[in-house]
């Protein structure tokens, strides 16, 4: 599990045993103006959940003419279905909320000419916590709507193939290496829909802004030819999860 996701869950952890504290008992002792205080802050505020997302690039096919860097003409969508993309959302009304989650871009780059076997170069990620806001629109039926805009913190690393990158038998004879990560703006619409006691599905339409500007590392060398290259990464999330609602 990367470290966004440890932190994640650990903030999950917390929120839950706070929520669980609040709903016990209230102490026939001078805590009780705390238990109230605890109690009014996070009953039926604080939910957390996970869910499991797939993405589309947007921009994953170009004509040999304008290629994203050598002969990289393709990027395949790499696909995470484990159900860990962990939230948190904190609802100080029932219309409006903040919260937190963790996303991933995984883009293998393709080099795809006609007459010949496809072939990568490795694979580009891109990774973080996604800050949101989210404006629900609560009614009388199980199902609630909501919108919402937020901000990725963008983490970049490329994997490189090691075939490509120990070419002519020379380890670490080339590299693709991230100079800027840009972007993290992300949108999104969804709805929950109550289920019993707490409990809810989530479904979800997000689009993330993201890019790369990549160099060509060869030989130790910044390759000139293929240095500043844009890889733009921007992609639009689908996701459904589950959720409990203290």
């Amino acid at each position: 599990m990367k470290l966004y996701q440890l932190l994640t869950v650990g903030v999950l952890t917390g929120a839950m045993g706070l929520a669980g504290a609040a709903n016990a008992q209230t102490p026939a002792s001078g805590d009780t103006v705390f238990a109230e205080t605890v109690k009014d802050v996070l009953v039926n505020k604080v939910e957390v959940g996970t869910r499991v997302t797939m993405f589309e690039l947007k921009d994953k096919s170009r004509p040999m003419s304008n290629r994203y860097l050598g002969s990289i003409n393709k990027l395949d969508e790499d696909q995470d279905y484990t159900p860990i993309k962990a939230f948190l959302k904190y609802w100080p009304v029932d219309w409006a909320g903040v919260g937190v989650s963790y996303d991933k871009i995984r883009a293998e780059t393709i080099t795809d000419k006609p007459g010949e076997a496809r072939y990568s170069d490795g694979t580009f990620q891109i990774e973080g916590p996604i800050y949101s806001l989210t404006l629900a629109m609560p009614n009388k039926t199980a199902v609630t709507p909501y919108v919402e805009l937020g901000w990725m913190n963008l983490s970049g690393s490329f994997e490189a193939a090691s075939g490509w990158a120990n070419a002519r038998g020379i380890d670490g004879y080339q590299m693709l290496v991230i100079r800027k990560t840009e972007g993290g703006g992300t949108w999104g619409a969804g709805c929950d829909i109550r289920i019993k006691d707490g409990w809810s599905c989530n479904l979800l339409y997000r689009e993330v802004d993201a890019e790369l500007t990549v160099d060509h590392v060869l030989n130790g060398e910044l390759n000139l030819a293929n240095s500043n290259r844009k890889f733009d990464l921007s992609s639009r999330f689908y996701g459904g999860g589950v959720s409990y609602r203290f």
